[in-house]
C-alpha cells in the first residue's frame, strides 16, 4: 500500500573463498608433537590439502664402555664377521659391493616376519665420525641419513647421533614413528649389546 514502507530483508552474506579458508583453517584439525614427539604434523586447508612429515628426524647422546677406537673400529668394519659384530643383521642380507679407504657401499639388513628389510648405505667415515647415506631401501627414501660423532668420556665414550630420513612406505613411517618417539630406544640396545654399558 502507498505510503507504507517496505521492510527490507538481510541480504545473503556472501562467502568468499579467503573467507572459507579461514574459516577452515580456525575449525581443522592441527596436531602437534605433544603427544607424538615431534614426527607428525598434520594441517588441513579447505579440506583438500594434507601435508605431512614423514620422518624420523631426531638426535641424541648416549655414553658406551668402549674408548673411541673401538666405538669406530666396529661400526667401519665391513668384513665378513660384520653380522657377527652386530647381531641385528642378518648374514643373508649383508653385502659389502666396494670398501675403499674412508667409504663402503654395502647392504644391510634385518630378518623379520613376511621379509626381510634391507637398505642399501653409503659409509663414510673419518677417526671420529661415521656417516651413512640411503642410496636405495625397502623403507625409507633414497637421501636419508645417520651421522655418528664419537668423543672420549672418562674410561670409555660418548655418542652424537644424528638421523634424519623420510619414509616412502606406511611400514617405514610406523618404524620411523617408532624410532622418533623412543628417542633411538632400539639403536641404544644394538650399541649397549656390542660396547656395553659404562660402569
Amino acid at each position: 500500500m502507498a505510503g507504507i514502507a517496505r521492510p527490507r530483508l538481510p541480504q545473503p552474506r556472501r562467502l568468499t573463498l579467503a573467507r572459507l579458508e579461514l574459516r577452515t583453517k580456525s575449525v581443522g584439525p592441527r596436531r602437534t608433537g605433544s603427544r607424538h614427539g615431534n614426527f607428525s604434523r598434520t594441517h588441513w586447508s579447505l579440506g583438500l590439502t594434507r601435508t605431512r612429515s614423514s620422518g624420523p628426524k631426531f638426535s641424541f647422546v648416549l655414553d658406551v664402555r668402549d674408548p673411541p677406537e673401538k666405538v669406530i673400529g666396529a661400526m667401519i668394519d665391513f668384513s665378513d664377521r660384520r653380522p657377527e659384530i652386530w647381531p641385528n643383521l642378518s648374514t643373508t642380507i649383508y653385502r659389502a659391493h666396494s670398501v675403499g679407504e674412508n667409504t663402503a657401499d654395502v647392504t644391510e639388513g634385518t630378518d623379520v616376519p613376511g621379509g626381510g628389510v634391507w637398505e642399501r648405505v653409503t659409509y663414510e667415515w673419518t677417526d671420529t665420525t661415521v656417516k651413512s647415506v640411503i642410496t636405495d631401501s625397502k623403507l625409507f627414501q633414497a637421501g636419508g641419513m645417520i651421522e655418528l660423532r664419537v668423543e672420549p668420556h672418562g674410561s670409555g665414550s660418548r655418542i652424537h647421533f644424528s638421523i634424519d630420513r623420510k619414509a616412502k612406505t606406511l611400514v617405514g613411517r610406523l618404524v620411523g614413528a617408532l624410532m622418533q618417539v623412543s628417542n633411538g630406544a632400539p639403536m641404544k640396545k644394538s650399541c649397549y649389546a656390542v660396547y656395553g654399558k659404562p660402569t
